[in-house]
């Protein structure tokens, strides 16, 4: 099980989540929300041993440990850390992608205004 108990998270002095209390069972958890609402930024909070941005002021809680104290082998047989770890590559490799396709197309439009975007 992991444990959430989040008062705030803030990056560049800028708050991203607040007030989080969750506990999440073994299974599969679905978390939605809009583009911004702070999807990724909880994710990366629960992977253990990656590098961080911003001040949490909270904990995450593997089985009772906090979620970086929890030693490499245990990972490696709990089929729930390593799934959150293998949505959180995909995730990302979904938002470059994304942002690429944005770009080419307003490359496509540039070029076809003649390297203008104004509609005049």
């Amino acid at each position: 099980m992991i444990e959430i108990a989040i008062e705030k998270k803030e990056i560049g002095g800028t708050p991203i989540l607040s007030d989080i209390k969750w506990k999440i069972e073994e299974g599969i958890t679905l978390i939605m929300g809009p583009s911004g609402s702070g999807k990724t930024t909880l994710l990366r909070e629960m992977i253990p041993r990656i590098n961080r941005v911003g001040t949490l002021e909270g904990t995450v809680c593997y089985r009772g440990m906090p979620i970086d104290e929890v030693p490499a082998r245990c990972m490696a047989n709990r089929p729930q850390i390593m799934m959150m770890v293998i949505m959180m590559v995909m995730i990302m490799m979904v938002i470059v992608r994304v942002k690429i396709m944005y770009i080419n197309v307003l490359m496509r439009l540039v070029s076809r205004r003649g390297g203008s975007l104004n509609s005049s």
